[in-house]
């Protein structure tokens, strides 16, 4: 198994920090950037390796990020772990083997994040969704539709994809996947684009994918 991200231009420190956690279970990460970014970031993360790739989202109308089959095209055989590269993983190495290594086939496991503020309290994310463990045979199964990381609801999608073909979605709640409140970058116009999209494709509108990923995920 790999670690695969891909990295925001902003928040540099926060995502150094961040990448710094996921070394200590001893998994090579590898970093999927557009051509344009690549050279800007390279020089400043340590111990993991940059893949070129230029399947952007911008091709299907969306942000200008790589889109999720480019990060799930990274499988070598062993599956791989996605991350989204503003999570800390602070779970124990004996409950990140059990929780994010030995996965059986059937099973799509995913990460709810849980938001920390500046006095450190932490609350369990209600929507978004930030760790993702494919097998290989699931990371074939992901179809290029457009979505990109850090679209809106490219994490639903995600779910959407494997549950429909046929794995059990299992959640979890581990206290160790930690995301530091911040403002949100994307402009406020640009925040519906992935449910157009998501309705356009499946003929579901906002508020029932948001009330099925809620119960699929264990949060409704």
């Amino acid at each position: 198994m790999k670690i695969v991200t891909s990295l925001a231009t902003n928040r540099i420190e926060r995502q150094q920090y961040c990448l710094g956690t996921w070394r200590k279970y001893g998994y090579a990460i590898e970093a999927v950037q557009l051509p344009h970014h690549i050279d800007e970031l390279r020089g400043q993360f340590e111990g993991i390796t940059f893949i070129e790739d230029d399947r952007s989202g911008r091709d299907f109308g969306l942000i200008d990020t790589v889109r999720i089959k480019a990060l799930t095209d990274r499988d070598d055989g062993d599956g791989l772990l996605l991350i989204n590269s503003d999570i800390a993983m602070k779970c124990e190495r004996s409950k990140f083997q059990r929780e994010w290594v030995s996965v059986p086939g059937d099973v799509f496991r995913v990460g709810i994040r849980w938001d920390q503020d500046r006095r450190l309290d932490k609350t369990l994310n209600k929507y978004g969704i930030d760790v993702f463990r494919f097998s290989s045979s699931q990371c074939e199964q992901v179809q290029d539709v457009g979505y990109s990381l850090g679209t809106d609801v490219w994490d639903y999608w995600i779910i959407w994809a494997m549950l429909t073909e046929g794995h059990t979605i299992e959640a979890s709640h581990d206290p160790g996947i930690l995301h530091a409140m911040h403002e949100r970058f994307r402009p406020e116009a640009g925040r519906e684009v992935g449910y157009e999209l998501f309705r356009e494709l499946y003929g579901i509108n906002k508020k029932q994918l948001v009330s099925l990923i809620g119960v699929l995920t264990g949060r409704r």
